[in-house]
């Protein structure tokens, strides 16, 4: 069984959990890559949603979050 989530309410998630220091990081990524920054392919976006069960569905160009009650 799996569970629909909005992509902001996911951003927002992940987000609220970063360190101090993980909020720089992010900001000067964003800073020095522009328009190529792209936080759902960032390297701890990603963990982050395999660590909390949840994966990307994609269904001709939408893009909807997931979380699997499986463990």
């Amino acid at each position: 069984m799996s569970q629909e989530m909005d992509k902001d309410a996911v951003i927002a998630a992940y987000k609220s959990q970063l360190t101090a220091e993980e909020i720089i990081a992010c900001d000067v990524a964003k800073e020095c890559l522009a328009t190529s920054f792209n936080i759902e392919k960032s390297i701890g976006f990603c963990d982050w949603l395999k660590k909390n069960h949840m994966f990307i569905y994609q269904d001709h160009g939408d893009k909807t979050w997931r979380k699997s009650d499986e463990k």
